[in-house]
């Protein structure tokens, strides 16, 4: 009976603090706020000791809100509203999956996602944000807004800090922590908290950049890494949202509404933060999979044979799963590439990408503005290899928008995409060649920023290269780039390429060179140009020995007159 009292005295102090964190992170007024980490508290604790905590989760709710808005009969309903949606969400995922862990199995984490943490929080809402109305708090015209942010506050509770809560106290889950992964481990979260911190404390859209890091920890440290990267994460982009900083800030300037506002990041946090916990336990899962195949080789001698027939068909299955997960990565890659090819009259047009990872640095853009009679042509490398050249790669395609504004000027555009994108590139640097031609009097006007030389083969295999002067693209001064114009003559090629087609190397460290290009694309001049496009890019793959011997992106972007 007395140990009984002490917890329940501790459990209301935990929920006490829970709760001047979420007023912390309040507004619109004292008692709604974004997340409401209390309903975490109170799901753990009935969800660790069962119904022996519950007078502690109603004391602990009634004394918060008391606490903060001294009116004994909010407070009392209030605390019933909190307490009860526990309960209700509570009931129903172990009605449906036996289970109090929402990170126990995809089915319990499914079933906690969108059927344990809504109803609960609907009814806490109504009479949360009833009672304040009733009682004169909240204004009867206000009463949907507090109520959906009120709701979205609960369910993050439920979803940040009931699976953060019983994750960390679960002992099982630091058996994969020696003393070297735990200083890792720190550090991780130390780097993870400054990267949360710049991006939701500057206004540029960079909401993207912890979800690499949250994938890492759930991979790395599992339940643990997960929901203690998640709960900081979230905290962090609350923090600076009510505060009128960093991205959704801008949102709030644009809609003039906080409250909706915090609506979107609540959902922008939801989305992240299911991602990981299916990731972890997508990945819990698999090892539990493994873990019972090999006990089962040991315990069992006799099905040897069996069981390494049932290992290796696991193994293939997550080897395929594995591969589609790339090739969807490759595919969202080329689904930022032209995705069809205007069809214009005198003009043929075919390009060919091949990236020596999975995905890569080297990006193509095709432009047809038929009223204007202008045919853009765009292709760029970005320095270096694999997702950090395909993140700016993707960036340049963003940047792009602001040329097509004004498509003849090829000198602006290389200046724009300068003070566009340069800034955010850190140590990469871009090259990068701008045309655009004029259909009517078949005159190109081109910029090239560093990149490779404008190349024309002519109808009878000799070839022009034209290199007007331009730098990198870099942060730290502009392309300058100078304005290249051609007259193209009928038979011509018009060749945009990256370096990999002409730097590629045989066994013999030969370089593949213009010489062999140009009589290439000549050789080839019989195919439509995509064909023809395809064909080089074989020929170089089989220059330099196959692809698993390619050593650089491989791009072409051909225009025959």
């Amino acid at each position: 009976m007395v140990q009984n009292v002490f917890i329940n005295i501790f459990i209301a102090l935990s929920y006490i603090l829970a709760a001047q964190l979420g007023f912390f992170l309040a507004f619109l007024n004292t008692q709604v706020s974004p997340i409401w980490p209390p309903e975490g508290v109170g799901f753990a604790a009935i969800a660790l000791l069962g119904r022996k905590a519950i007078p502690g989760v109603v004391l602990g709710a009634f004394v918060a809100n008391l606490v903060n808005n001294p009116n004994i009969p909010t407070a009392s309903l209030i605390a019933i509203g909190n307490t009860g949606s526990t309960l209700i969400n509570l009931w129903i995922l172990k009605k449906l999956t036996g289970a109090v862990d929402p990170l126990a199995s995809m089915k319990s984490l499914l079933v906690f996602l969108f059927f344990g943490t809504l109803p609960g929080a609907t009814f806490s809402a109504f009479v949360g944000v009833g009672s304040l109305m009733i009682f004169g708090f909240v204004p009867n015209e206000a009463f949907w807004n507090v109520f959906f942010t009120w709701l979205a506050g609960e369910m993050q509770g439920f979803i940040i800090v009931a699976p953060f809560l019983l994750s960390i106290l679960n002992k099982e889950n630091y058996k994969v922590f020696s003393i070297g992964k735990t200083i890792e481990f720190l550090i991780s979260i130390l780097i993870i908290s400054q990267v949360a911190w710049y991006v939701f404390s500057v206004s540029d859209p960079l909401m993207f950049i912890p979800i690499p890091f949250m994938v890492f920890l759930a991979v790395r440290y599992r339940n643990v890494g997960t929901v203690l990267g998640g709960f900081i994460f979230s905290t962090i982009a609350v923090y600076h949202a009510i505060h009128g900083v960093g991205p959704f800030a801008e949102v709030t300037n644009r809609i003039k509404s906080l409250n909706n506002t915090l609506i979107f990041l609540d959902i922008y946090l939801f989305s992240k933060i299911t991602m990981s916990y299916c990731l972890v336990v997508l990945l819990n899962e698999r090892d539990e999979k493994n873990n019972s195949l090999i006990s089962n080789q040991i315990d069992n001698n006799l099905e040897l044979e069996k069981k390494v027939k049932e290992r290796t068909k696991i193994i293939e299955e997550q080897n395929q799963e594995f591969q589609s997960q790339i090739k969807m990565a490759r595919s969202i890659q080329t689904y930022l590439l032209p995705d069809a090819i205007p069809e214009i009259n005198d003009f043929k047009i075919g390009y060919q990408y091949f990236p020596m990872m999975d995905v890569g640095g080297d990006f193509l853009d095709i432009q047809y503005f038929k009223e204007n009679g202008v045919l853009n042509l765009f292709i760029c490398d970005v320095s270096g290899h694999g997702v950090a050249a395909a993140f700016v790669a993707t960036m340049m395609k963003m940047g792009l928008s602001s040329w097509y504004d004004f498509p003849t000027d090829v000198v602006k555009a290389s200046n724009m995409i300068h003070q566009t994108v340069a800034k955010k590139v850190d140590r990469h640097f871009i090259t990068a060649t701008f045309s655009s031609i004029d259909l009517k009097s078949k005159v190109i006007r081109f910029a090239v920023a560093g990149h490779m030389p404008l190349l024309i083969v002519h109808k009878d295999g000799s070839r022009t290269e034209i290199n007007p002067t331009g730098t990198v693209i870099f942060p730290y001064f502009p392309p300058n780039c100078e304005l290249g114009v051609y007259n193209i003559q009928q038979g011509d090629q018009i060749v945009l390429y990256t370096d990999g087609i002409t730097e590629a190397r045989n066994s013999k460290e030969e370089f593949f060179e213009i010489d062999r290009l140009t009589k290439a694309i000549h050789k080839y001049r019989n195919l439509e140009p995509s064909n023809a496009c395809q064909q080089i890019v074989d020929d170089v793959i089989e220059y330099s020995g196959g692809e698993l011997l390619v050593q650089d992106d491989l791009t072409i972007l051909l225009v025959r007159a």
